[in-house]
Order: C-alpha cells, then structure tokens, then sequence
C-alpha cells in the first residue's frame, strides 16, 4: 500500500511537471498589470497561473487568499487571457494554518464570489526548510497532503499537484 502511494505522488508529481513544461506559460505571485500581461500573452505565452492561496514563511503567518488574486485574475482577463488557472501554496506547520478543508474552501467559495473561470487549479507544494513548513515528518506530512487530496476531491474542480524542494516524504 505504502509503495502504491509513493508511486501515485511520483506520477501525479510528474504529469504535473509534464503540463508546465509542455504550455506556454508563467506564474505570478506579484501584482501585474493588465499591460503586463497582454505583453507576455504577446510573446507566446497561453496560460497565466495566478496565486490565489499562500502559505506562511518569515515573519508572514499566511494561511490566506493572496491579496493580489483578484486584481490580477481581472488583469489577466484585460490583458487578453483566457485560459487562467490558480495555484495555491498550503499553509502547514505553524499554529496560524488553519485545517485543508478550510484552506480549500476559502479559496473556492473566494473563486466562486467572485465568479472567476478557472481552468485548472494547481496545488503546488512548496518545500521551504527555513519556514518549516513541511518539516512535521514523513508521517504528518502524508496525513496533510491526503486531507488537502480529499479536500480538493470533495469540490469536484479540476486539481492538480506539484511538488517544489528537497524534502524526503
């Protein structure tokens, strides 16, 4: 069983990797402009991914909806986008993370208010080691990244998962 989901991670890791490396694309994590944007969809570029969730490092406790989602999703849409997907960097490990079913719905019911059309939503697992945020250990780890699976599972969108760093799960 163990070994059965070690070889799921690596496929869904892989065909991940696959799809952002097959479409033009590129992520933001920064307020852009509309200007911005219509240039790089300009110079080829066919999918915009947008932050829409950001985890806790530094001094930022995180755990909430990035405050550039929304500008930049409308921004995106003037620039001339229309295959617009979202990522979202968990929050784990700090006290201040609320739990994945939350997370998710924050972010869906946020997507949903605001009547955004997203293609695909990416969770990208981000492994920081300064800002502990995977650093529970193999086991608690598994545990998170299955209720954020089951959580993305119960909303019946389109996910995705990325892994980004060097931690042993």
């Amino acid at each position: 069983m163990k070994l059965l989901f070690i070889v799921l991670v690596i496929l869904i890791i892989v065909n991940s990797i696959f799809a952002l490396l097959v479409v033009n694309n590129y992520a933001y994590t920064t307020f852009i402009t509309s200007d911005a944007f219509n240039c790089t969809r300009t110079l080829g570029f066919e999918r915009v991914i947008i932050r829409g969730y950001f985890e806790a490092y530094d001094r930022d406790p995180g755990g909430a909806i990035d405050s550039n989602f929304l500008r930049n999703y409308n921004n995106a849409k003037n620039g001339g986008y229309t295959y617009i997907d979202v990522y979202m960097s968990p929050c784990t490990g700090r006290a201040t993370c609320k739990a994945p079913l939350q997370q998710i719905n924050d972010l869906t019911q946020f997507i949903n208010a605001n009547e955004m059309i997203i293609k695909t939503i990416w969770l990208w697992i981000d492994i920081d080691p300064d800002s502990g945020n995977w650093d529970l250990g193999p086991t608690k780890n598994r545990q998170i990244l299955n209720e954020f699976h089951t959580a993305w599972k119960s909303t019946g969108l389109e996910f995705e998962s990325i892994s980004m760093g060097s931690y042993y799960w």
